[in-house]
């Protein structure tokens, strides 16, 4: 938030100046995260999946982590194949290639095949991890006590997220979330997780099947194969919303590292997703997953009564700015028709909220401090549930815009959502009767047309905004928007359906 401050007082900030400072700085930060390693690496990967939050020169930077960290010897992944199995590499497969195929930040993955003469991907921890990781732990623990005693506006970590992180160094727990995922798509071509091999896992190493895919932000690959960056990415958000809506039980480190892209088997012209590294998961409880499910059909609708209720039940303050955050309405869509103006070209390495500052008047950005500082109020008291969600949309948010924002992710979402506030239990739909999978159905098709009208609202929104910003007439068309919107049924300038629907990608 100080930063947010800073730049808001300063009003003759130098761009290319801040810019510098930007190029200078993350490879230094880079440097040292892979120096410390562990936890630190994460927190780098993170970094890498918010763009258009933080500058380019850090997303940019930081992207080397999600699949290339300096790796350990081969001599270090033969011990711990010995002191795990009692065997060595030699007995157990055909053959293992000694360089690792892929680094991240707790362990490196070999290709490697079976006697059977299966190919699999072998993922071996860091024999370090297992000494500095707790002491990471710790030093994220303190620090974050210790800003939310000075900062009351930063939350400090759950237990609950300790607890998930720790979970992260023992991949039998891996191996189980795999499997529980892997049976929760099973009714899927088009979304898939590799099979587990059980007799050659254990706490530190992770024996699957290997997937032979391209990264989900390989633009070239994707046009190479003849897939549209469309479908590619509703995809991977209906998988997410699935998880979250029908399953309960989410991923909550999709960052691109982590999510492959292939044919399906047998259909070269049909693409799969395929998701990774299991080790991090949040689970919700059917109670808030339902009601949750039922927030989502209430932003669609305009129904004020059960957002302000939901929203009661779990102590937060303001249904109209958690919508906002769930949606990243303020930053997303609008302008989107001006990405390839000179000026917007001109400052693409700058981050959103600064190129978004630099046309603001000093009211307006009076207006935005206070409306950051409602925000970080209101994520103060969100229940712990929906941080997990909050995590897996904001790293997914950014595979949306490396593949240009091709879909609204707020229509893919609501969608499942429809479906998932049908049943009081989590949904693994290859189990439901026909009975059950009728009522989805039926319960669908009466969401599908009020969606699709909302739908066409935010088309419509963002088309007028943009024009306007383009001729520079913005209150005089935001004022016709408003009112051709009032006119097809938004019940006030401001209604939960009208801020909802408003976020475009």
């Amino acid at each position: 938030m100080k930063t947010i401050e800073l730049f808001i007082t300063n009003e003759q900030l130098n761009i290319e100046m801040v810019n510098q400072v930007h190029d200078r700085i993350a490879p230094q930060l880079l440097r040292l995260v892979e120096d410390l390693g562990g936890l630190y690496i994460k927190f780098g990967q993170e970094v890498a999946a918010m763009r258009g939050i933080v500058p380019d020169q850090y997303c940019d930077t930081m992207a080397v982590l999600q699949d290339n960290v300096p790796s350990i010897s081969f001599e270090e992944v033969s011990k711990l194949f010995k002191e795990d199995f009692g065997q060595g590499i030699e007995e157990l497969f055909v053959s293992f290639e000694k360089e690792p195929i892929a680094a991240a930040s707790l362990a490196q993955v070999h290709k490697a095949v079976l006697p059977d003469n299966r190919v699999v991907a072998v993922k071996v921890q860091y024999p370090r991890v297992k000494y500095f990781h707790d002491g990471d732990l710790l030093t994220h623990r303190v620090v974050g006590h210790f800003l939310s005693y000075f900062y009351k506006q930063f939350r400090k970590p759950s237990e609950e997220f300790y607890t998930a992180l720790h979970a992260e160094l023992n991949f039998k727990k891996e191996a189980e979330h795999a499997k529980r995922a892997r049976k929760n798509f099973s009714h899927r071509k088009d979304i898939y997780v590799p099979d587990i091999v059980d007799n050659l896992s254990s706490e530190r190493i992770l024996t699957m099947e290997f997937i032979d895919g391209f990264k989900v932000n390989n633009l070239e690959a994707i046009s190479k194969h003849g897939f549209s960056t469309a479908s590619i990415a509703q995809l991977v958000f209906e998988g997410n919303a699935e998880q979250v809506f029908l399953h309960g039980f989410i991923h909550a480190d999709l960052h691109p590292g982590n999510i492959l892209v292939r044919p399906i088997p047998g259909k070269p012209d049909k693409p799969q997703v395929v998701f990774l590294d299991h080790g991090l998961y949040g689970s919700i409880g059917d109670e808030f997953r339902v009601g949750y499910c039922k927030f989502w059909m209430a932003l669609v609708k305009g129904d004020e009564k059960t957002l302000i209720d939901w929203c009661k039940k779990y102590g937060i303050s303001d249904y109209k700015i958690l919508s906002s955050v769930l949606m990243i309405q303020q930053f997303d869509g609008i302008g989107t028709d001006l990405k390839d103006s000179a000026q917007t070209k001109k400052e693409s390495k700058y981050s959103e909220f600064q190129a978004l500052y630099k046309n603001m008047t000093p009211e307006q950005r009076r207006h935005f401090k206070e409306r950051m500082d409602s925000v970080t109020e209101v994520m103060n008291t969100v229940p712990e549930e929906l941080l997990f969600i909050l995590r897996s949309s904001f790293l997914l948010r950014g595979v949306n815009r490396e593949l240009g924002a091709p879909i609204n992710r707020f229509a893919v979402m609501a969608r499942v959502a429809s479906r998932g506030a049908t049943t009081s239990k989590a949904v693994v739909e290859s189990e439901l009767s026909y009975y059950e999978k009728s009522l989805l159905f039926v319960e669908g098709a009466k969401f599908e047309w009020i969606l699709r009208l909302n739908t066409f609202r935010s088309w419509l929104f963002t088309k007028l905004y943009n024009i306007s910003v383009v001729l520079g007439m913005n209150e005089k068309l935001q004022e016709i928007g408003f009112a051709l919107l009032r006119y097809m049924g938004t019940v006030e300038e401001e209604g939960p359906a009208l801020e909802a629907s408003a976020s475009h990608s």
